[in-house]
């Protein structure tokens, strides 16, 4: 397959630009999780601690009396775009701690924002409960060997995915109890498995990331899980994975600096009968992961974290951070594989950033954080969005 690479010079007409820093966790930041209405913003760390932030956008109106002569909803949408964004006040809700004796290393909202799971270097992963503002860890999962590295809710909420330097990817399933069920435990890793992904839309995929330098794909077949694809091309340990919103093509990055595009070439169904078990997983089984574009020495350094935008109107943004110290933001164009970068900032933080998640709904808010202990939110230059590749 013919590979594209990207133009590493940055359109200067982009840029980041810093609205927010989050102080508060006594050691280095590992992840942060933006909740599903963006309201509120997630993040856990070295200090065994995780922080939940409210967020609230602060705005200045354009029209400032345009409210009074149409109630009509397309006046109320004119008026909601008019808006621009100044920033967002950002206050510390809750402090969950007790529950993990070591760094805890990810979270995970669910799909409908009322759990928070959360999995540390302790081999425990923890599910919190959000109501009334409050949080409540109303589930502790154990069976990992060691340091438990990943935790993420699958799009329904139903099912949790979790990955462990014990080299294994653990499947839970959510009853109507609220505990957890181990659904499978998924061997085929030879080492470390950094990360793990659920597919946007489809509850049975899995992809994962390894210290092995590969990633790879997992399906539920009835009640079975197996390995579907192995996805090799990076040549060093493979930190992070993000799919697109439709999950037709996924984004990885690398301790060999680079970010690379994944695109799905499906096979033709075979049969008509999608009620087959046998027709669906012949499907499935055909799915092939190519790698559509890759950006060589995308950062100086290793690749921690690489997230693709979900937010409608963002134009196939690709976001990478890494030991380099520096945020990168590109745009992907499907019609020919391209990816352009728009913008680099360097020391985004003054130390390593361990991870960068987009806004949900803004597509040019982002949040990072790093070694330096802060939590951050930029916001990316609207020129960003008008120059399209086609």
């Amino acid at each position: 397959a013919k590979t594209h690479m990207t133009t590493t010079t940055p359109n200067a007409s982009s840029t980041v630009r810093q609205l927010n820093e989050l102080q508060g966790h006594q050691d280095r930041v590992w992840s942060v999780a933006w909740a599903p209405n963006g309201n509120a913003l997630a993040s856990c760390s070295g200090d065994k601690t995780i922080r939940v932030w409210s967020v609230t956008a602060k705005h200045n109106s354009h029209d400032k009396d345009g409210g009074g002569s149409s109630a009509s909803a397309t006046a109320a949408a004119t008026a909601a775009a008019s808006e621009t964004l100044l920033g967002f006040e950002v206050r510390c809700i809750a402090v969950l701690e007790g529950v993990h004796t070591r760094t805890v290393r990810e979270v995970s909202w669910s799909p409908n924002g009322k759990m928070l799971a959360s999995c540390s270097f302790d081999g425990t992963v923890a599910v919190w409960a959000y109501e009334d503002g409050e949080f409540e860890c109303i589930s502790t999962l154990e069976g990992h060997e060691n340091e438990v590295k990943s935790v993420r809710f699958s799009a329904s909420g139903q099912l949790l995915a979790t990955s462990s330097r014990d080299k294994s990817v653990w499947v839970w399933e959510l009853s109507a109890e609220m505990d957890f069920e181990c659904l499978a435990v998924l061997h085929g890793h030879s080492q470390d498995v950094k990360r793990v992904v659920w597919h946007p839309i489809e509850d049975g995929y899995l992809l994962s990331a390894s210290y092995d330098d590969s990633l790879k794909t997992w399906s539920e077949d009835e009640d079975d899980w197996a390995c579907v694809q192995t996805v090799t091309g990076h040549e060093s340990t493979v930190w992070d994975a993000s799919f697109n919103s439709d999950g037709s093509r996924f984004v990885s990055g690398s301790d060999d600096c680079s970010v690379r595009v994944w695109a799905q070439k499906k096979q033709q169904k075979q049969s008509s009968s999608s009620s087959s078990s046998d027709g669906m997983d012949l499907v499935r089984t055909a799915d092939t992961w190519q790698q559509a574009a890759v950006v060589g020495a995308a950062h100086k350094r290793t690749v921690f974290s690489v997230d693709w935008s979900k937010a409608s109107g963002s134009k196939d943004l690709i976001a990478s951070v890494g030991a380099d110290d520096a945020l990168n933001v590109y745009r992907y164009s499907p019609a020919d594989d391209s990816v352009t970068l728009l913008c680099r900032k360097e020391k985004a933080h003054a130390y390593d950033i361990n991870c960068v998640r987009w806004h949900p709904k803004r597509a040019n808010v982002l949040a990072t954080c790093g070694d330096d202990h802060v939590v951050r939110v930029f916001l990316l230059s609207p020129s960003s969005f008008s120059s399209s590749v086609q």
